[in-house]
């Protein structure tokens, strides 16, 4: 049988709608969970679609709010609960002793 993915993306990868997608956000993901971007979409300079990459594996694609016309929403603005991820404790534990962990608002 022919795979139906393409190649480089798991057969399940969570895709969120997120505000925006601003460089300060991509920062954030970078220096809290240690993803890094292997794919970023722009039109007419607003980020549309990121693609990132933890030890070399996709492990989150995000879109913001209304990108190509699309109608999703995040959570908080669709008034339901977010879901949740689990995350190696160790490297959360790690980020919160850099002090990246909760997050500034500012970030």
């Amino acid at each position: 049988m022919t795979a139906s993915r393409p190649a480089g993306v798991p057969w399940l990868t969570p895709y969120l709608t997120v505000r925006d997608a601003r460089a300060s956000r991509l920062r954030f993901f970078s220096a809290v969970f240690g993803f890094e971007v292997r794919d970023s979409v722009q039109n007419d300079g607003v980020v549309m679609h990121v693609e990132m990459t933890y030890q070399d594996q996709l492990i989150v694609m995000f879109t913001p709010e209304g990108a190509f016309g699309s109608a999703t929403k995040t959570p908080e603005s669709a008034g339901a609960i977010a879901p949740q991820s689990f995350m190696s404790m160790s490297t959360m534990s790690t980020r919160f002793m850099r002090g990246l962990w909760p997050p500034a608002p500012n970030r």
